[in-house]
């Protein structure tokens, strides 16, 4: 996963990590913020970021993406970008169920609420459109 990261940089991102004492000392972000359960984590992620990118992680990971995925449904939010970065179909079964929760009418279209992409270069692709539009829409609200 070092190649997500070191795009994210590349293109001037900052990498922010919200976690537990010992995961923010693992890890190397540009802005580290110490959380005390799961429950914060999340409320911190989504408020905090216009773009939020899964990795293959474990169980949080999953409950924070089907969290933010049913807060966008719900609410129909267009402002927050959630991106599975879905290197060697770490999250085909994933995908897989929720087109077959659609298909039975148990949820709606999950996928049109999230992009998939399969390399760190096709992420970098779909970053750097992100952040056109962004920027597009932040020249448009200085000019009013």
């Amino acid at each position: 996963m070092r190649d997500v990261k070191e795009i994210l940089r590349e293109n001037g991102n900052m990498l922010i990590t919200v976690g537990n004492k010992f995961e923010l000392e693992r890890g190397n972000a540009d802005v580290k913020i110490e959380v005390s359960s799961p429950f914060e984590r999340a409320g911190h992620l989504y408020e905090n970021s216009d773009v939020i990118i899964f990795l293959d992680g474990g169980t949080g990971t999953l409950s924070e993406f089907y969290s933010f995925l049913n807060n966008k449904v719900e609410t129909d939010d267009k402002k927050k970008e959630l991106v599975l970065v879905n290197i060697d179909g770490v999250y085909d079964k994933v995908i897989d169920d929720l087109r077959r929760r659609y298909k039975e009418g148990l949820a709606s279209k999950g996928e049109y609420y999230f992009k998939e992409v399969r390399s760190p270069l096709e992420l970098k692709e779909h970053l750097e459109k992100v952040e056109n539009k962004l920027n597009n829409a932040e020249e448009r609200s200085k000019v009013r």
